[in-house]
């Protein structure tokens, strides 16, 4: 529901989910899905961005004014528990995914990671 004024100037509450339509005219008419129409004292934008907001209070759309959360990393090591108590698995190796997740974290750590200087003179004597 949102909260509107007649042209009148009596407040009044509208099911968001009935409007069908927004006309600026020199007034602002709302029609629904009911074919009824409505003069309101708000502008087209006001309406839209009550009608916005509403929906984000019913987490149908996302909020873009406020930054995501990013996935915790210490977070993401553990193993997932399902209600159950059971341990959630990949979908690819049927591992936990805390095995996945240490395991693709040991293979990034391993491309990251730049060779030891000793490493290295090792790799040239194998090659000549």
């Amino acid at each position: 529901m949102i909260r509107l004024t007649t042209i009148v100037g009596e407040p009044f509450l509208l099911n968001a989910e009935l409007i069908r339509t927004v006309e600026q005219r020199p007034d602002t008419f709302i029609t629904l899905t009911t074919g009824e129409r409505l003069i309101v004292s708000e502008t087209m934008d006001e309406v839209m961005r009550r009608v916005i907001d509403y929906q984000r209070s019913k987490h149908l759309l996302p909020s873009f004014d406020a930054p995501r959360p990013r996935a915790n990393p210490a977070a993401t090591a553990r193993t997932n528990q399902s209600a159950s108590g059971e341990s959630s698995r990949s979908a690819f190796s049927g591992r936990p995914h805390a095995v996945a997740d240490a395991t693709t974290a040991s293979a990034v750590a391993a491309i990251a990671t730049p060779p030891s200087e000793n490493e290295r003179h090792a790799r040239c004597a194998s090659r000549s």
